[in-house]
């Protein structure tokens, strides 16, 4: 009877950590520092809407991400939605140039 209560609680364990782990990667995209939600398409909703990506990382890896974005192309993003990407993109490079330049 022991034996089968350990085996019990370990399998509905492991199938609650199997079950979080789904959920998260359906529900978090984690790039890198950045965490943002994600849809079922691939598309992280912070980047092709006007609205605050939370994240902490540096310049060259917030431009590597949202290149990388707007490299899935209109497979995932409408074109609406890789224009204002590539606003951003624009605005981060020179966020970036205005830093390396001492400007804040």
């Amino acid at each position: 009877m022991r034996h089968f209560i350990r085996s019990f609680t370990l399998s509905i364990a492991l199938i609650m950590v199997m079950a979080l782990t789904a959920i998260a990667s359906e529900v978090v995209g984690i790039q890198g520092a950045v965490i943002a939600p994600v849809n079922r398409s691939g598309k992280v909703e912070c980047l092709a809407t006007n609205t605050n990506c939370h994240n902490t990382m540096s310049f060259s890896e917030r431009i590597d991400w949202i290149q990388s974005e707007i490299n899935k192309g209109t497979a995932v993003y409408s074109n609406e939605e890789l224009k204002l990407m590539r606003e951003r993109l624009d605005n981060t490079i020179e966020e970036f140039k205005l830093h390396m330049l001492g400007g804040y």
